[in-house]
């Protein structure tokens, strides 16, 4: 009982001052030690937003695949730059990094990111990295918003070797129809319907960090040590009773054997029998 009241008072700790957020990045992005750098937070109704206290780079996404083209294993390097200098810190899955105001780990969400840009007449030149996510088997796919009415459905299919993606389908969309199709490698471009142009520059690969700062984590593992350590003495450590009673009776002896197990009592009728 001891157990369970710790791991209800830790979830009320984590309601009060618990902090989640998540944010994605592209390899070469830098991520700025401020709250406003996360893409989306959820703080406890007295807790503060979850920040870095250096900036932060994802240098490279480590993608291991089978042979056929299934994930394997996904991991990623980040450097950290602060007073000291910049200290590089590698990380998998689940694998967290300790940090002065919480935790930070990676999420299984990955894929290639097209970093595209819109050229058209009269318009500013528009810049999108768009962070393609798994739509089939071994293909990743978007839509990116271009100009007016434009949309681009991008979609790069995983090689067969397990290799990345080094060229995405672009297909132009004006409104609900198709205007165009093309095959295109970084550094190339696609002339627009109308004028302009949407050129690729890169494919650099992007994953989701998670930052966490939980205070009641600690009495949360506390709480369910608890709680297993008394459910192993309920089943485990049972109180059984004894009695031998031999009484005279007319010239010879009642005798009484009495087995009284304070749980699970069919369980011990084999050893009132022995």
């Amino acid at each position: 009982h001891t157990g369970l009241l710790c791991v209800i008072l830790a979830g009320g700790l984590r309601t009060l001052f618990g902090v989640e957020a998540v944010v994605d990045l592209y390899e070469g992005e830098t991520l700025p030690a401020t709250v406003e750098a996360w893409g989306a937070k959820w703080p406890g109704l007295l807790g503060k937003p979850f920040h870095l206290d250096d900036h932060l780079t994802l240098n490279s996404v480590h993608e291991d695949r089978y042979p056929s083209g299934e994930l394997k294993g996904l991991g990623l390097s980040l450097a950290f730059h602060g007073p000291e200098g910049t200290q590089v810190r590698e990380m998998a899955v689940n694998q967290e990094l300790r940090m002065s105001h919480g935790r930070l780990y990676m999420e299984s969400q990955h894929g290639p990111a097209a970093l595209v840009e819109w050229e058209t007449p009269g318009a500013p030149t528009l810049q999108t990295a768009a962070l393609m996510e798994q739509k089939e088997p071994r293909a990743y796919g978007t839509y990116v918003q271009g100009p007016k009415n434009l949309r681009a459905r991008l979609r790069a299919v995983v090689p067969p070797d397990g290799q990345r993606p080094s060229s995405i389908e672009v297909r132009i969309l004006d409104g609900a129809s198709t205007s165009m199709e093309a095959v295109l490698k970084p550094g190339e471009s696609l002339t627009l319907p109308g004028g302009g142009e949407l050129r690729l520059h890169s494919l650099p690969a992007w994953t989701r960090l998670h930052g966490n700062y939980d205070p009641a984590l600690g009495l949360a593992y506390a709480g369910f040590a608890l709680a297993l350590l008394g459910a192993a003495l309920t089943f485990g450590v049972v109180k059984v009773d004894g009695l031998v009673s031999i009484t005279p009776q007319d010239g010879v002896e009642r005798v009484v054997v009495a087995l009284r197990p304070h749980r699970f009592a069919p369980l011990y009728r084999e050893r009132l029998d022995q």
